[in-house]
């Protein structure tokens, strides 16, 4: 019967398990055949001194009923569970483990001729040894003192090894020998020699890790700490799985030799990707943080970045089908741009605070299909801008606010003034916050709009403001404006048509609790043709005021059921329209120089369409016959 050593790096971490924040100190490991049943294991390579399981110390590391650490040693394919007591492994229940993984085949089938395994503190000293022989087992504590990464090792003949000083590495105190790494289910960085304290270029270890991890088909495991990069991470590979251990406790630092025109990390080409719980930390440095280009069919979960100068934290360009999750990007002067024919991209509680005076937080251009379900994004002057050649992009719930007065830049421009149109572009309760007078509506729709709705959701200005908050400039076609709640500024809309582009298609329905002077105005300085107006409905408003104006042209207002006609002295059109007029009581005598037109009942239940004047004398127009 032969005995093998089991991997260290499966169950040698400093959490007991990656979703927990005990420490491993107490837990209880445990081996099973792939049918689990339970087996022993044993502390000797000779299969001598046989245990049904055995505690783990505060590092991860077994122990056999003393502080002495030991490697237990399996002699047929397996299964390793860890128990959180004593008692949950004595019961086998494997479903209450803290993680259960396997079946695993054997390592290396040891025989009697290969030498007794060797206890080191770390690889220096093992590699300096002149006590090992090929075929030896080495167990590392540490790769680097203090810095953890302890697993098991292999000395074989240099002549059989590439030596790369990452995972093979050349003796000194034996020089025919060579060191290799066993490698678990997982390429874990500390392992690789990463020294992981924000101050040493890690950037030659942890690709190269990366590149075995891809190629080796296996999750590149980044730990916990501070890596430095002095290059650019081009990392871009089909299937690759990258993850750290919280975006709070593995960060990536990009150092400031890293040119501005690159990420700090870069994927280029990949479909099927994954990289999840980690922060890039820019560091105060130009450039991106994350790059995408060419990948297809991928996700990013639980991602942090931080102090990104002059530029966005995330650019997306001609990539397809992808997936974000919780990114969030802290001090950056923007965040995400999505560009260059990339479709079908669907953000999840995305965001950030960006700080740039006149650059968007949020940029999306040239693509179709962007969808943003909630998240945050608080920006110095320009929250979002969606540009040119876009067709389909949809924010849930998303909130918007801007900070300072700077800029006098709208939170949210939709349409770009070149380039092809920004089509159907929809905010569904959202709510926008404009938290200073910066004298700029705080969304501008523009000429190059097409098909854009607001549905839901709440406009805010935590203090006057001296702007409208929707502004519609241009031919803009379709607007839709939805169950919008509670405007309380000056103007609350306005549809502005410059050059006397009139608005096509333009819907308020369902607005409620309208405080304003202006609440919905819709003109321009040349005046407004109401017959070329396409479509104006209001539905179920309780505005205190509605217009249609120009000059020349006139004002409709709507206030408390009044409605008067204010001429200003220009031509008032309506081309294959008409007026309706319900019946009313009486309205009160107007003002000097005013007249009011409705319709009454004559006490005969006759319809009349009657004119009353400032002297309160009624004129009949006429009655129903």
């Amino acid at each position: 019967m032969s005995w093998s050593p089991i991997l260290g790096s499966m169950f040698q971490y400093d959490k007991a398990a990656a979703s927990s924040s005990t420490p491993a100190n107490g837990y209880v490991l445990k081996f099973y055949t792939a049918a689990d049943a339970a087996i022993q294991m044993a502390s000797a390579k000779d299969g001598s001194g046989l245990l049904s399981s055995c505690v783990l110390d505060s590092s991860g590391y077994p122990l056999n009923g003393s502080p002495a650490r030991f490697t237990p040693f399996i002699d047929q394919e397996y299964k390793i569970a860890l128990y959180s007591t004593q008692a949950l492994a004595d019961a086998d229940t494997t479903g209450s483990a803290e993680w259960f993984i396997g079946p695993f085949d054997l390592p290396v089938t040891l025989g009697s001729s290969i030498a007794t395994g060797k206890d080191f503190t770390t690889l220096a000293l093992a590699v300096a040894s002149t006590e090992i022989a090929d075929g030896d087992v080495l167990n590392l504590a540490e790769r680097i003192s203090g810095s953890g990464g302890g697993a098991f090792w292999d000395a074989v003949l240099s002549s059989t090894v590439t030596e790369n000083t990452f995972n093979v590495v050349q003796c000194t105190g034996v020089g025919t020998l060579s060191l290799v790494l066993r490698v678990g289910p997982e390429v874990v960085t500390r392992e690789w020699g990463c020294v992981i304290d924000g101050v040493t270029d890690d950037y030659s270890a942890l690709d190269n890790a990366y590149d075995f991890a891809v190629a080796a088909k296996k999750p590149l495991h980044i730990s916990g700490g501070s890596y430095l990069v002095e290059t650019s991470l081009a990392w871009g590979t089909s299937n690759a799985y990258v993850k750290g251990v919280g975006k709070q406790n593995t960060i990536i630092i990009r150092g400031a030799s890293i040119s501005s025109a690159l990420a700090t990390i870069a994927i280029t080409t990949g479909d099927w990707i994954t990289f999840e719980h980690f922060k890039i930390d820019n560091n105060n440095n130009d450039g991106q943080a994350l790059s995408l280009s060419g990948v297809n069919e991928s996700t990013f979960r639980s991602l942090a970045f931080l102090d990104v100068d002059v530029d966005y934290y995330l650019e997306i360009d001609g990539s397809s089908s992808n997936n974000f999750y919780d990114l969030f990007g802290q001090n950056c002067d923007q965040l995400i741009n999505v560009k260059g024919v990339s479709n079908q991209q669907d953000f999840y509680d995305c965001g950030g605070n960006a700080l740039s005076t006149t650059l968007p937080a949020i940029k999306i251009e040239n693509c179709f299909r962007v969808n943003f379900f909630g998240g945050i994004c608080e920006a110095d002057t320009k929250c979002l801008e969606v540009g040119s050649d876009v067709d389909g992009v949809a924010f849930y719930g998303t909130y918007f606010e801007t900070l300072a007065s700077s800029g006098a830049l709208p939170d949210i421009i939709v349409g770009e003034t070149t380039g092809g149109n920004s089509n159907t572009v929809s905010f569904q309760d959202c709510y926008f916050v404009q938290n200073a007078d910066k004298g700029a509506a705080i969304m501008e729709i523009t000429s190059d709009a097409r098909n854009v709705r607001i549905q839901g959701g709440r406009f805010s200005r935590s203090i006057a403001g001296t702007d409208d908050l929707i502004t519609v400039t241009g031919g803009a076609e379709i607007i839709a404006v939805e169950n919008v709640d509670t405007f309380t500024i000056s103007s609350g809309i306005k549809f502005f048509n410059a050059d006397s582009q009139i608005v096509k298609g333009l819907r308020i329905s369902n607005i409620t609790d309208i405080n304003a002077n202006n609440t919905i105005d819709i003109g321009n300085a040349s005046g407004c043709q109401v017959s070329a107006v396409s479509m104006l409905v209001i539905i179920g408003a309780s505005a205190t005021r509605v217009s249609v104006e120009g000059s020349p042209g006139g004002a409709i207002t709507d206030n408390s059921g009044l409605v008067r006609w204010l001429d200003t002295g220009g031509l008032n059109e309506f081309s294959g329209g008409y007026h309706s007029f319900t019946e009313r009581v009486d309205v009160a005598a107007p003002a000097a120089n005013k007249a009011v037109t409705y319709v009454r009942d004559n006490g005969a239940g006759k319809t009349q369409l009657v004119v009353r004047f400032p002297t309160g004398a009624i004129q009949v127009l006429a009655t129903e016959p």
